[in-house]
């Protein structure tokens, strides 16, 4: 066994645990670099998305559990700093069409922006 050979045996990939999911269903106000980072993330499963400042991180946590809450059913759980709830809630509720339910951030999904009255 070469040296490549043996460094290549201890490669271990992590398994795909996730979904396929089309690009049409993908909510249209991603830009197209966050609907492929999405699209990645909910085929892995287990993936997580460590991207540059104002890269639209928030936006793309919001669709891959709104896609997988509704592809799996259940909810979904989102962490984060107390530093970045504003911003959060901004982008949640002007573009993803959210409302809030309580102080301690849950969120629902209610009608399209061009629809909804909440």
């Amino acid at each position: 066994m070469t040296y490549k050979e043996f460094l290549q045996s201890k490669i271990e990939l992590a398994p795909v645990s996730g979904f396929e999911i089309a690009r049409e269903e993908i909510n249209a106000a991603l830009k197209p670099h966050q609907n492929d980072a999405v699209r990645w993330a909910l085929r892995g499963g287990r993936r997580a998305l460590f991207e540059s400042f104002g890269l639209g991180k928030t936006v793309q946590e919001i669709e891959f559990c709104h896609q997988a809450v509704r592809h799996e059913g259940g909810q979904a759980l989102i962490v984060l700093p107390l530093g970045v709830k504003q911003e959060f809630t901004r982008d949640a509720v002007r573009g993803w069409a959210m409302r809030s339910r309580g102080m301690c951030g849950r969120w629902t999904r209610c009608a399209p922006p061009e629809a909804r009255s909440c």
